[in-house]
Order: C-alpha cells, then sequence, then structure tokens
C-alpha cells in the first residue's frame, strides 16, 4: 500500500475477536484487541489511514445460538457493547468508521436466499436451507440492523466525537433497478425495490459503486492474467465521475478499489477475482501486481484533475 501511494485502507474488525462468545459480560479477548492495534498503528506509520468497518456479516456463533443473531432484538445491545470497545480501544487512532457493511446484502443473503450464513429461507428458494421465511427474515434482521446501527452512532456521538474528533456511518449498497414495463405496477415495482436496498438504510444519492471481477481461469499463464485493461477502464470511469460529483459539490471521503488483493467472495468463493494483486492460490498465496495495480498507482502520485483529464482524451 505504501509503495502503490495509498493514504487510506479499508477493513473490518472480527466482532469475536474482541468478544470472543459476542457479550461484553463472556470478556475481552485482550490478543486480539493487541492484533488491530498492531495493525492501526502499522498503517499509520506508514501514512495509511483507518477506514475501519465493524460489522461485514461475521455475526458471533455463540449469539446465533443463544437468540438467534440478528433475528433477535437483543443483538443490539450486544452490537453496542462491541462497538463501543472498538472506540474506547482504538478511537484515538482510528477518524473514520462504518457501523455495518451493505446491511441489504447480509440481509437477503443470509435469510432470504439462503446462500451466506446463517443459510436461512424458505423450503421455495431450493438452497437446501434447514430452515427459515424468506418472506420475513429479511425484513427482521434489516430492522434490527438499522437499530443497532442507530445505537452506535448516538453513542459515538454523545460518548466519543467530541475528544476523538472522528466521523462515523454506513456502508449501502444498491443493484440499480428499471422497470419492466410503462404500466403503473411495473414502476411502482421499481421503486419498492430500491427502497428496500437504500431508501429503508439511508437517504441516498442515486449513485452505485461495486466492483470489477473477471472469472478465475486457472489454465491462464500468470503474464496473460495480470493484464486487466478492462478493470482499469472500469476503475477509470468510476473516477472521472467521481470527480464530477466533486466538482458539483459532493462530500467525498475517499475511493476504495473492491479489492486490493484476489479474495475469497462470499457467493463466488476463489471462482472471480476482484483485486489490483494476483493471488497465486496453488504456490503460497504469493502475489503479484496486475497492470492496473501500476496504473492506481500512478494515478495516486499524480494530480487527481491532471491524471483523469488527461487520461480520458
Amino acid at each position: 500500500m505504501k509503495d502503490m501511494g495509498m493514504d487510506a485502507y479499508r477493513f473490518s474488525i472480527s466482532w469475536t475477536r474482541i468478544l470472543p462468545d459476542g457479550t461484553l459480560r463472556g470478556g475481552v479477548n485482550r490478543e486480539g484487541i493487541k492484533y488491530y492495534n498492531n495493525l492501526i498503528d502499522e498503517l499509520l506509520s506508514k501514512g495509511v489511514q483507518p477506514f475501519v468497518t465493524l460489522f461485514h456479516w461475521d455475526s458471533p456463533q455463540g449469539l446465533e445460538d443463544k437468540y438467534g443473531g440478528f433475528l433477535s432484538p437483543n443483538i443490539i445491545n450486544d452490537y453496542k457493547d462491541f462497538a463501543e470497545v472498538c472506540f474506547r480501544e482504538f478511537g484515538d487512532r482510528v477518524k473514520h468508521w462504518i457501523t455495518l457493511n451493505e446491511p441489504w446484502s447480509f440481509s437477503v443473503s443470509g435469510y432470504a436466499r439462503g446462500i451466506a450464513a446463517p443459510g436461512r429461507c424458505s423450503p421455495w428458494e431450493e438452497a437446501n436451507c434447514s430452515d427459515g421465511d424468506s418472506g420475513r427474515e429479511p425484513y427482521i434482521v434489516g430492522y434490527h440492523q438499522i437499530l443497532a446501527h442507530a445505537e452506535a452512532v448516538r453513542l459515538y456521538k454523545q460518548k466519543y466525537k467530541g475528544v476523538q474528533k472522528g466521523k462515523i456511518g454506513i456502508a449501502l449498497v444498491s443493484y440499480w433497478v428499471t422497470p419492466l414495463s410503462c404500466t403503473k405496477s411495473s414502476v411502482v415495482a421499481m421503486k419498492r425495490a430500491i427502497e428496500f436496498m437504500l431508501g429503508w438504510y439511508s437517504k441516498w444519492c442515486p449513485h452505485r459503486y461495486s466492483g470489477f471481477d473477471e472469472a478465475n481461469n486457472k489454465s491462464l499463464p500468470l503474464n496473460e492474467a495480470l493484464k486487466d485493461d478492462a478493470r482499469i477502464d472500469y476503475h477509470h470511469r468510476h473516477l472521472v465521475a467521481l470527480l464530477s460529483a466533486i466538482r458539483d459539490g459532493a462530500n467525498v471521503k475517499g475511493y476504495f478499489v473492491w479489492s486490493l488483493l484476489d479474495n475469497f467472495e462470499w457467493e463466488s468463493g476463489y471462482t472471480v477475482r476482484f483485486g489490483l494483486h494476483f493471488v497465486d492460490y496453488n504456490h503460497g498465496l504469493k502475489r503479484y501486481p496486475k497492470r492496473s495495480a501500476g496504473w492506481f498507482k500512478n494515478f495516486l502520485n499524480l494530480d487527481l484533475t491532471d491524471n483523469l483529464e488527461t487520461s480520458d482524451k
């Protein structure tokens, strides 16, 4: 990251690495605190600001067993306790907090489609779920996530923000939806879909960013796998649009490429690759910078406006 000129890195904190059974009553794992202290200190020593996500779908197994995780309102206070430990231990250095990562994705993938933990869905989903209700549970989980988010934000603003001078928010995602036809019912269905993905969780701007992936072609030679010109074009176009938004007055805090490295995807496993760096899964996870890594490094180390506008001509 330092060699590329990156000045920010977004990562998540594992709930159970801090609170092993998910609760404050179960005790704080000091080794987990030490791990994240070391990570944060190392990032800062290299001039990289940590953007920390508190929950990226790793609901503690202890809370799943105890009361069903986010299906229960009990999760709200336990999540707030976890958040407070993080604010207290890391907030002197972490100035950017993200309460939840894509709450809609967590609700739908885990409780409607059954393709992510905890793997719940209705029988008609045909996803081999052992239990669940796809028409009801995603809304319960989404509701409890909203309340957990609100509690964490209120706590931070009331108790920590004044001293630590940080910012806190939420990371949302949405697919863009268009009506199937011009009929009133299709238009209403389109609006309802976007409201469930975005409007329920936040006031939003009509904008979407996800990531660029390609199939993990195991027969592709390494030198060919590193030639990812389509990824460069993808990020270039998004950055041009971002520059336009900044000029229009948008309060942009950062641009985080998904992802720095090829990784294990929640739904697709190792069948796709998103990284700026190629990870060789067959030879000790050795990493190789793709062409896009060099392009992004060049972008980060040149004037934003000149780099984008010159390369767009």
